[in-house]
């Protein structure tokens, strides 16, 4: 990846990363409960919070120092990944688990699964932004904070 490249997976990601995570306007009560059932019990705002900082800082540094609890286990960029992975794969089922009979609930769970397609494609670019992120700077994190 290039400079330009990496500048423009920055820029790619935040105009996904509020699409990912922002509450839908669903149609359904149905639908609305269970966004904030597997919000809270899948850990989905687990993802949230270093793919924020990533939104605001340009990396997610802190994951890898081992010093927050969700973090414990992730030492390497593809840990961070699998770990991501594993929390929306168990999103996704949770939602495909289900039952969407009226319109109005169809259309409410392909919101909830597109979001969740979006923070798996933010899981890889943020992969990408941290694996490739000290290529182009010079100085480390602390030092660049304006």
């Amino acid at each position: 990846m290039n400079y330009e490249e990496y500048e423009e997976n920055l820029l790619s990601f935040s105009r996904l990363f509020e699409e990912g995570f922002k509450k839908p306007n669903f149609k359904t009560k149905k639908f609305t409960e269970l966004w904030y059932d597997v919000d809270v019990l899948m850990c989905r705002e687990a993802l949230s919070g270093p793919f924020y900082h990533v939104d605001m800082y340009y990396n997610c540094d802190y994951v890898f120092e081992g010093e927050h609890e969700w973090f414990k286990e992730i030492r390497s960029c593809e840990d961070f990944l699998n770990w991501c992975l594993s929390i929306i794969k168990l999103y996704k089922s949770k939602i495909n688990q289900v039952d969407s009979i009226i319109p109005d609930e169809k259309e409410d769970k392909q919101i909830m699964l597109l979001q969740a397609d979006i923070m798996e494609k933010l899981s890889f670019m943020v992969y990408d932004i941290q694996k490739d992120r000290w290529k182009f700077i010079k100085k480390p994190y602390s030092d660049n904070i304006q």
